[in-house]
């Protein structure tokens, strides 16, 4: 009889080994998934925030762009309009399209971070409507390219904000679930 207790003693033991030993391996699968998921939200979250200080940027650099190519434009107008008047008037047309040269280069470098194609492809339209317009003349051609600019200008800044602000929300249910 001893050696039966003996007997029971040793595989309840054993079997609150293989308890606890299995208990321990689902708690570390368990804690490594919710690791994993957590990993992988603060990346997405990670990625958003660039985003949004790139969306931010780009605004910036929109407006700036669109303000040099209209001062591109007022400039040579100045000019010519000094030179039909028959008045010496210095030249800064130099100085305003490399102004122009270096808002669109940073348009080009930020546009290329942006992870919506719809809005690349959006900036990138505005860019060109910005050369354009700052190359233009007092014709008709001239009256339609600035309407254009003005509702491309409008569109790529609505566009780009909705982008922004799609930015906020909520993301996959993963992140909620682990927070």
């Amino acid at each position: 009889m001893e050696i039966d207790a003996a007997i029971w003693g040793l595989l309840g033991t054993a079997v609150g080994a293989l308890a606890s030993i299995g208990t321990t391996w689902i708690s570390a699968r368990n804690a490594k998934s919710i690791e994993t998921e957590m990993a992988r939200a603060q990346r997405i979250e990670s990625a958003r925030e660039y985003q949004r200080k790139t969306a931010i940027e780009l605004q910036e650099a929109l407006y700036n762009h669109a303000r040099n190519s209209a001062l591109v434009l007022l400039e040579k107008r100045r000019r010519e309009r000094a030179k039909a008047d028959g008045i010496e008037r210095e030249d800064q047309s130099d100085s305003k399209q490399e102004e122009m040269r270096q808002s669109g280069l940073a348009i080009s470098i930020l546009r290329e971070r942006i992870s919506n194609e719809a809005i690349r492809d959006l900036v990138s339209r505005f860019q060109n409507r910005c050369a354009e317009f700052s190359a233009g003349d007092e014709n008709e051609d001239y009256r339609d390219i600035k309407v254009e600019f003005n509702l491309d200008f409008n569109t790529v800044a609505r566009e780009l904000g909705v982008f922004h602000r799609s930015l906020f929300e909520v993301i996959p249910d993963a992140y909620n679930r682990v927070k």
